[in-house]
């Protein structure tokens, strides 16, 4: 994740030298710089110390900058890397074991909706080499 710091915190930290008020120079700002690429992962928005929606996207930063737009609000964001091939599985367990006041429910029942069902997710799970299947909710 991105982390932003106040310019005076910046200099401390990369041994930056002080320039006439709080501007970093062209130059400071070229040396920290990180570079950027797409992450493609599983992300959850975060107010206070709940987190109120759970998505995945192959970009996270452009579905991000879509939900702002679209008017939702947060405070922070996690994201959990992972491989296009997972994001079902991964975004599904979250979002059966958090329930997000944000996410999708159905009509008529409440029940909350994820890629997968619970029962197909458990199923998922279970054929994945090298992982722990996840429990089932289902008798």
């Amino acid at each position: 994740m991105t982390e932003y710091l106040h310019p005076r915190k910046l200099r401390r930290r990369f041994g930056l030298t002080q320039h006439e008020g709080e501007w970093l120079s062209p130059e400071e700002i070229a040396a920290v710089a990180m570079p950027h690429a797409p992450v493609c992962g599983v992300y959850f928005l975060i107010s206070g110390r709940e987190v109120q929606y759970i998505g995945q996207a192959r970009d996270v930063d452009v579905r991000l900058s879509q939900h702002w737009k679209d008017g939702k609000r947060w405070e922070r964001v996690t994201v959990i890397e992972c491989d296009l091939k997972h994001l079902d599985l991964v975004e599904s367990a979250y979002i059966h074991r958090f329930q997000p006041p944000l996410n999708g429910r159905q009509r008529g029942t409440g029940r909350i909706v994820a890629p997968l069902k619970e029962a197909q997710l458990y199923q998922q799970s279970r054929a994945m080499p090298n992982t722990t299947p996840l429990p089932s909710t289902h008798s």
